[in-house]
């Protein structure tokens, strides 16, 4: 999830002693085991207070974060490696920016991604539509594929 400045890194959490303190808010929540296995997985991490937040909207940044995240716990991601093909940067992502490396990572590996908008942005904070979520699975699919290939000839 988003941390509270775009700018800052990305939220560590301490590691707590049970499952049930990890978020402080996703007790009786129905996705809780979900939840659970991708903190566990390291694609979640929630925000620095301890919350996960599972009512707030999801930005196009974190979707993007725990796309990434998810895919390395399949085939190796190295988020600093240099692009193998132009790509012009989006605008709107400054290299401090804590989803910068991701952002930029999906950019060059995620065809969908490589031309932002019109106006060359990324919109980062904006909450994510659904159909912007299953473009950005199915081209991470579509990586997956590519790269598992690779691996496997």
């Amino acid at each position: 999830m988003e941390p509270e400045s775009p700018s800052s890194p990305p939220p560590q959490q301490s590691s707590p002693t049970t499952t049930e303190t990890i978020f402080s808010d996703i007790s009786g929540n129905v996705y809780k085991p979900e939840i659970l296995e991708a903190y566990r997985l390291k694609i979640v991490q929630g925000f620095p207070d301890g919350t996960f937040r599972p009512q707030q909207e999801v930005t196009r940044e974190e979707a993007i974060s725990m796309i990434v995240d998810a895919l390395n716990t399949v085939i190796p991601i190295n988020v600093n490696e240099k692009p193998t093909r132009r790509a012009l940067p989006y605008l709107d992502i400054k290299p401090s920016r804590w989803s910068a490396a991701k952002i930029n990572w999906a950019q060059w590996n995620f065809s969908v991604l490589q031309a932002g908008n019109y106006t060359g942005n990324f919109r980062p904070t904006d909450p994510i539509k659904r159909s912007e979520l299953i473009i950005f699975l199915s081209s991470a699919a579509e990586n997956l594929d590519r790269k598992s290939t690779r691996l496997n000839s």
